[in-house]
């Protein structure tokens, strides 16, 4: 397999060189043609790595001990808390932006966005953290009006080979964070977050319909 991945690199540079020949040459059709043949190998060749990558983070990976349970357990009761008090706080904006939409003196109001932006850092002792680069883990946007659909039930999806891991409750951020963001976090990623950041953006908006014509 290593030989044949090895001949696809030579094989896909030969065409970015051709490609370049007949680019100068301003053979731009057979310049495209092999440009689309070097792009499909580095594709191929793109899966191939990733496959490798993925197989080596498995092979190397330790196993989830009874501490790191613990502290994802924390993690996911702090993130329990903070989805609780993020639900509080947007009720009780939804309620201040319905009364205000429905007062007969309110000239402005038509409706309300609330964004939801929640950041987590790497703790100081990580070794990648610094103040004077992005220390940012992941990130989590949502409208807050919709938080209420996703309290009650259990989100646990988790693949970790820990039985403990697979019988607690997992609230919806705890999900979103195991699971929905981009790139993917590993258990071993969420043991590295030091603190979480909220921000809660409200977008006041006013609709104005003219008259038909």
């Amino acid at each position: 397999m290593q030989k044949h991945l090895l001949e696809s690199f030579d094989e896909a540079l030969t065409a970015l060189q051709d490609a370049k020949k007949l680019y100068v040459k301003k053979n731009y059709w057979n310049a495209f043609r092999m440009t689309e043949k070097a792009k499909g190998l580095l594709f191929e060749l793109a899966g191939h790595i990733e496959l490798d990558i993925s197989l080596g983070q498995k092979q190397s990976r330790r196993a989830l001990s009874e501490t790191d349970t613990q502290r994802l357990a924390g993690l996911n009761n702090s993130l329990i808390n903070l989805q609780r008090i993020i639900r509080k706080e947007t009720d009780r904006i939804v309620m201040d932006c319905q009364e205000r939409m429905m007062s007969p003196n309110e000239d402005f109001l038509s409706d309300c966005v609330v964004g939801i932006e929640i950041q987590f850092y790497l703790d100081e002792t990580d070794p990648h953290y610094g103040e004077d680069r992005d220390s940012i883990l992941a990130e989590i946007k949502f409208d807050g009006k919709n938080l209420s659909r996703y309290e009650g039930a259990n989100w646990n999806e988790v693949d970790h080979d820990s039985a403990l891991e697979k019988r607690h409750y997992h609230c919806w951020l705890y999900h979103e964070l195991n699971t929905g963001v981009q790139p993917s976090l590993e258990w071993e990623d969420l043991l590295r977050i030091g603190y979480i950041w909220t921000d809660i953006r409200i977008r006041y908006q006013n609709e104005v319909r003219l008259p038909a014509m």
